[in-house]
């Protein structure tokens, strides 16, 4: 295992030095805590730790390329998989503010070559939560990961299936959906995908290590992806895969500071309007507390309500995580290149560590 020993001496000169000593405590508990974490749970990534919009913690661990012992560093980029949903969902809800998309209309209105009857029954608002109702081709074996469909084929694919619930009654965690919300940015846009990706989100943000990936184009400090197999405890090269096929559901990469800046325009209204943003992160606890592009959970512990919002990420060995509890002003991102470190847990423990406890 690597750890960035400068780096890590940089971030505790600066705590003591320049930052008070209950900040120093933090962060020193939080170190603690990610030592041991790692070690037990082979965590290989990257991990940065943001309260009240003060950066307390960055680390790397492990390796971007295990063939020939590559370290994971601060750049190293990641496949972030579901995060993409993030953005495509901040994309759907900037073109919504701007009255160029009108979330309860069908989508038959977006996409006039589907025209069959639930065309007109499945509005934006279904596919952002996950509510579509269309039966999910994922269950029927891994082909449409493997053979490199167009975006258009793969969209008739998910979409060319039984109605398996009414539209919006039931939640069913699906691809497709956000597939078939990237064509309607598309056409609503007049640029494919990427480019509205870039003007809207890239380049105003500066994100420079992020963007969408292309199965031949060479994506530099991008790490490759390993997979746990649990009866040797030992990690092996992912299955083969074709990115493009997650197009806006899960084709992005990016690193943890970048992902971080997103995070920050995002939850301080750089990129939506508060209202805009507020219904984004309405959820419904009959719908899997889902709401567009993120789970949204509320515990109560003591009296005391938190909101945690979480955008996880998975295909395979590409692993990651956004969570950002709303009262605490607490960020964390995770991004690792293993299946080995369940995510949602290592954030938690983060939390516990800085005497939040949320569950």
């Amino acid at each position: 295992m690597h750890m960035s020993i400068c780096r890590k001496h940089l971030i505790i000169f600066f705590v003591l030095f320049i930052s008070p000593f209950n900040l120093f405590a933090q962060v020193h508990s939080v170190d603690s805590l990610v030592q041991e974490y790692v070690k037990e749970h082979q965590f290989s990534g990257t991990l940065m730790v943001q309260l009240k919009g003060k950066l307390i913690y960055q680390n790397s661990f492990g390796w971007a390329n295990r063939s020939f012992n590559i370290p994971i560093q601060s750049h190293t980029a990641f496949k972030i998989a579901s995060i993409t949903k993030l953005f495509t969902s901040v994309i759907v809800m900037q073109l919504y503010q701007e009255g160029k998309i009108d979330l309860e209309q069908p989508i038959h209105t977006y996409l006039p070559f589907l025209a069959d009857e639930k065309s007109y029954k499945i509005k934006i608002h279904h596919l952002l939560n996950h509510t579509y109702g269309v039966d999910n081709i994922e269950n029927r074996g891994i082909d449409y990961i493997q053979h490199p469909y167009t975006i258009d084929e793969l969209v008739l694919k998910y979409y060319n299936n039984e109605l398996k619930y009414s539209p919006g009654t039931h939640f069913e965690y699906n691809n497709g959906d956000f597939l078939i919300l990237g064509k309607i940015v598309e056409k609503v846009c007049q640029r494919p995908y990427a480019q509205v990706l870039a003007e809207r989100i890239l380049t105003p943000l500066h994100l420079k290590e992020t963007g969408i990936l292309l199965d031949q184009r060479v994506i530099k400090h991008l790490a490759s992806t390993y997979s746990l197999e649990p009866k040797t405890n030992e990690l092996y090269n992912d299955i083969p895969y074709y990115i493009e096929n997650f197009f806006t559901a899960g084709a992005m990469y990016s690193t943890v500071s970048d992902v971080l800046t997103f995070a920050n325009a995002l939850f301080s209204h750089k990129l939506l309007k508060p209202a805009t943003l507020a219904k984004l992160l309405t959820a419904s606890p009959q719908l899997d507390n889902y709401g567009y592009g993120v789970w949204v959970r509320k515990y109560t512990v003591n009296n005391k309500t938190y909101t945690v919002v979480e955008r996880p990420g998975r295909i395979a060995g590409a692993n990651a995580l956004l969570s950002h509890l709303q009262e605490e002003d607490l960020t964390i991102v995770s991004l690792s290149n293993t299946n080995a470190t369940n995510h949602e847990h290592f954030h938690n423990e983060i939390r516990k560590s800085l005497g939040i406890k949320v569950w």
